[in-house]
């Protein structure tokens, strides 16, 4: 079975995903194949051929751009080889362009838990602003989406969004001080992931601001260090293990001739901030607790 991870190297996230997804293969008895594209479309799509050369019996599809791996996707299925892939529909359990089921990560459930907490916060009619990804992945534009979404049904003000170039903690810094630049006033900035919150944090304080509520999400070690340290403020956890074993079970029981439901939701999201944070397990002490001995 092999992994296609759109960014593993530089992303704790896509790299615990990776290493669930491996851990389930392996305990299943199968060999596990992971490229890694490190953010770059024209190499994801030249990895998902190689993987199709080497005939894989299934591939868990994590799309930087799913309208780029369209042709490579008609291939895997002409050639039966098993696809499933994450967050590739948010309207509809069923039409999935080819791949025969995808993992729902939850995130209108964390972009909900996002905008409720940020409102208990702030309260009714504070401005906040938002930062996504520059490279528009579906699951991080949704997120985003979602954020502004309930933000405004909390009676929340989203005044506007910067892109992160990067997909990192300088690159969250760049973009707040992009959205400072414009909304020097805001309240409190919902980050798409923990990097860009934490370099929010950064932006915030080399121009002297210090109360500012920044919402970050997916919830690693970066998390909730930097909420103990008081450089984030909360974060969504999302069940990162629990999608890596979604990818490695539904290949597995695709290619045993079971079917599967079309859409599996990940764990549910859970909210962290400094009042629980020392209680939450990180992801890679959850996999060790699954798998001893990993």
């Amino acid at each position: 079975l092999a992994y296609l991870n759109p960014e593993g190297s530089s992303n704790e996230f896509l790299t615990v995903l990776g290493q669930s997804m491996k851990l389930a293969t392996q305990k299943l008895g199968g060999t596990y194949v992971e490229k890694d594209a490190e953010g770059d479309v024209n190499t994801q799509v030249s990895q998902f051929d190689q993987l199709l050369a080497q005939k894989v019996n299934g591939i868990a599809v994590f799309a930087l751009d799913p309208g780029s791996l369209a042709p490579d996707v008609a291939r895997a299925r002409k050639a039966g080889i098993h696809l499933v892939t994450i967050d590739l529909n948010f309207s509809s359990t069923t039409a999935l362009g080819g791949y025969e089921s995808q993992v729902w990560q939850r995130r209108d459930e964390a972009a909900y838990m996002t905008a409720q907490e940020m409102a208990k916060l702030l309260g009714s009619g504070a401005s906040v602003g938002t930062i996504d990804f520059e490279v528009k992945v579906p699951s991080i534009v949704f997120s985003i989406t979602r954020d502004a979404f309930w933000a405004k049904k909390f009676g929340l003000k989203v005044v506007g969004n910067a892109s992160n170039p990067t997909d990192d903690i300088a690159g969250g810094q760049k973009a707040m001080t992009s959205v400072l630049g414009s909304f020097p006033s805001i309240k409190g900035v919902m980050a798409y992931n923990d990097p860009s919150a934490i370099g929010a944090y950064a932006a915030a304080r080399s121009q002297g601001i210090t109360n500012i509520a920044l919402a970050g999400e997916n919830g690693g070690s970066d998390a909730l260090g930097a909420i103990k340290a008081g450089r984030e403020t909360f974060t969504i956890k999302l069940d990162d293990p629990s999608m890596g074993k979604d990818f490695a079970w539904g290949l597995y029981d695709l290619s045993e001739g079971v079917k599967i439901p079309p859409t599996i939701k990940a764990g549910p999201p859970v909210l962290v901030n400094k009042a629980n944070v020392n209680s939450i397990v990180p992801w890679e002490q959850q996999l060790k607790q699954e798998y001893p001995g990993s």
